[in-house]
């Protein structure tokens, strides 16, 4: 074999080697770039981890301080509800004083034994509050039925419009009570006393916070006096009433047959 044809055979196997050696040297820095990509992912993917559970200890802490906001926000409201709710039951209180809220009087009949036995029982009027707040301006004025219903004329639908003459009207007022100032709870007596045995009462009762009426009916069976009130308002609502205790049906009956003989509100037309 000649020089060139060993020449010749050494760089072919050189070249070869060579790209053996190539080839290893290349897989050799593929599997590395490979390992430094998992590396690499690992370490991206457990800083991403790390960046979660930052992000979720961040969102549990404002959720946290959320929930917290929103108590402290809900109970300053309730508080702000309970103070004004305090104002306003202060307020209606302050107004409720001032005029009597929705107190009312009413006058009540009291007996007085005669010494004398020939002389009938006489009767003394109260003027009772009864509610829980003072009443002011206090006006009722008590007729005598019987003289009204004796002396008038009735006009109107309904017959609660009475003419009656202005001497008439006067003398049918048995009593008036102008009070200035009632406390709670109290009651004041008339001075004078009245022969009403058998008497029929209509009733005009005025205050700062109302406007009331009142029927009043005696009765006498078997020699015993049987009395009854009704208080009621402008729209007929009975606000009080009350009979004597042991009361019989029959006097009962009578005193109901009484009430109905005055109308629900009456209307003085006085003339001359």
């Amino acid at each position: 074999m000649s020089n060139l044809s060993i020449i010749a055979l050494i760089l072919i196997f050189s070249g070869g080697v060579g790209a053996i050696l190539l080839a290893i040297s290349q897989n050799f820095s593929g599997a590395k770039d490979k390992q430094d990509i998992l590396n690499l992912t690992k370490a991206k993917n457990d800083e991403l981890q790390g960046h979660l559970v930052e992000i979720k200890s961040e969102r549990d802490s404002l959720k946290a301080d959320l929930k917290l906001r929103d108590e402290r926000i809900q109970k300053q409201t309730d508080t702000i509800i309970e103070l004004n709710q305090q104002i306003v039951e202060k307020s209606n209180y302050i107004s409720d004083y001032l005029t009597g809220g929705k107190g009312f009087p009413f006058i009540s009949t009291n007996g007085i034994k005669t010494i004398d036995p020939t002389k009938d029982e006489q009767t003394t009027f109260t003027l009772f509050n009864q509610s829980k707040l003072p009443l002011y301006d206090i006006v009722a004025i008590v007729f005598d039925w019987n003289y009204v219903e004796s002396k008038m004329q009735r006009t109107g639908n309904d017959g609660s419009i009475l003419r009656i003459s202005q001497n008439d009207f006067a003398k049918s007022m048995i009593y008036r009570f102008d009070e200035t100032q009632m406390p709670s709870n109290t009651n004041i007596i008339s001075r004078d006393k009245f022969d009403l045995h058998d008497g029929l009462l209509y009733i005009k009762l005025k205050s700062r916070s109302s406007f009331v009426f009142e029927k009043i009916a005696f009765v006498t069976e078997n020699g015993l006096i049987y009395q009854g009130f009704v208080v009621y308002d402008d729209n007929d609502k009975i606000l009080k009433e009350w009979m004597s205790p042991k009361i019989t049906e029959t006097a009962k009956a009578a005193i109901n047959i009484k009430y109905n003989q005055i109308p629900s509100k009456v209307n003085f037309t006085l003339t001359e």
